[in-house]
């Protein structure tokens, strides 16, 4: 059935303007990556992974990189004194971070206290960025032994059959 749509166009006619206009799948990659910020989203992550080295010990143990909104980077201290001499160093760092993407990406650097949140660093095992320890066991359970209510229990009652299941999957 060859319906014409709202423009007055059969459905034939648009498949074959569609069909002129296919591309290579690299064609198509490249306008999709290039769409969506491509080369500058790669030139962010190499950012993100060399925070380090790119700005520097002494930059990079105050602070981590939390990700960017519009042209402000976002940075992470872990405390008010860092805060505070990251803010003090923002033209240095909108340097370094500008050189690294290659351009004016940057305009302002805007310096937050971190607050528990992880950084985009990849490289957390550094010295800079020392993580918090992982939390303790919890206690293993001390109770009663399990399947001490068996026979106990009704044998007709739905949460018998469901204690039986219970106790033998504890026990494997």
């Amino acid at each position: 059935m060859n319906r014409p749509d709202d423009n007055g166009r059969s459905i034939q006619a648009r498949l074959a303007e569609r069909e002129k206009r296919v591309r290579s799948s690299a064609e198509g990659l490249r306008l999709l990556l290039h769409r969506l910020g491509g080369q500058e989203q790669g030139r962010l992550v190499s950012l993100w992974k060399n925070w380090d080295r790119i700005m520097g010990e002494d930059v990079a143990a105050l602070g981590r990189p939390l990700g960017h909104k519009d042209q402000t980077l976002n940075i992470g201290a872990d405390n008010s004194m860092a805060l505070q001499e990251l803010s003090l160093r923002a033209p240095e760092i909108l340097e370094r971070a500008n050189a690294t993407m290659g351009s004016e990406f940057f305009t302002e650097v805007n310096v937050l206290l971190l607050q528990g949140k992880t950084g985009l660093a990849q490289d957390n095992t550094s010295t800079a960025h020392k993580t918090t320890p992982a939390a303790p066991a919890p206690p293993a359970f001390e109770g009663p032994p399990i399947g001490g209510l068996m026979g106990k229990l009704s044998p007709d009652s739905p949460i018998t059959r469901c204690y039986e299941t219970f106790v033998a999957l504890a026990k494997k």
